[in-house]
């Protein structure tokens, strides 16, 4: 099974999983998949902001929604 299906099946089982939605967020970006990319550094944003990968996930964000 691919990374991609182990954090949609972690968010699946707890969509609050902050780290989940960041992981899958990677995962689509890096796949040109902008859109549910973005959506998911939003989702991890919210749940998480103070994390030490925010800097990172806003910076990501922007960058995707920059290509949608």
């Amino acid at each position: 099974a691919s990374a991609k299906s182990f954090y949609l099946a972690a968010i699946a089982n707890d969509e609050t999983y902050a780290m989940a939605h960041l992981l899958l967020a990677n995962a689509l970006a890096r796949e040109g998949v902008f859109g549910d990319a973005a959506g998911h550094f939003e989702r991890f944003l919210a749940l998480d902001p103070s994390s030490p990968s925010a800097a990172t996930a806003r910076e990501r964000l922007q960058v995707c929604k920059s290509k949608m």
